[in-house]
């Protein structure tokens, strides 16, 4: 079979993606419209920033996804992040931003697929998972794999910020392409 055009088979196919409480299917109300809807689940950085920011009828949550060797595991880190995400959605958070920003010569980064198929599967056992809306933030994903990967173990969006940077230092300079 051919790869999949969602330009060309608009009608069947989307990458849309909706952020936000999904709530029950069989019962539509006014409520199942407060969603932010992004056209793919493929984040630039200023999107990122714009739903980092939200707080007016959504409210966005950001989790720290690093940790430092020296006073902690990696498991105890997991088990950190989840207990975060778990607690921002309890105090209200429509969306929750799983980030790798913070990551430096004394934080590392948790792998982003470990600490989203992690997160993703700790909300479902305690029945928050539809409660909000997952983003990465991280360096990890540089191809489609990686993307698809992520999506395809929770996470409803992803913004690959060192690829962006990737590609930014590349076409930088006086030679340099159109980003």
């Amino acid at each position: 079979n051919p790869p999949v055009d969602n330009i060309r088979e608009a009608l069947v196919f989307s990458l849309e993606t909706r952020l936000g409480h999904q709530r029950n299917l069989l019962d539509e109300t006014p409520e199942h419209a407060r969603q932010l809807v992004a056209d793919s689940p493929v984040l630039r950085d200023a999107e990122t920033a714009a739903i980092r920011e939200m707080d007016g009828d959504l409210r966005a949550e950001t989790v720290d996804v690093t940790y430092d060797p020296g006073r902690t595991t990696l498991r105890a880190a997991v088990e950190n992040v989840r207990a975060a995400t778990a607690a921002a959605i309890d105090d209200g958070a429509d969306v929750v931003v799983l980030s790798h920003r913070d990551a430096g010569p004394d934080r590392v980064p948790i792998p982003s697929l470990l600490a989203t198929g992690a997160v993703h599967h700790h909300l479902v056992r305690n029945g928050l998972r539809n409660h909000a809306g997952l983003v990465v933030e991280s360096g990890d994903p540089r191809t489609t794999h990686h993307l698809a990967t992520l999506v395809g173990y929770g996470a409803d969006a992803v913004n690959p910020y060192l690829a962006y940077q990737t590609i930014a230092d590349i076409v930088a300079g006086p030679d340099g392409a159109d980003p």
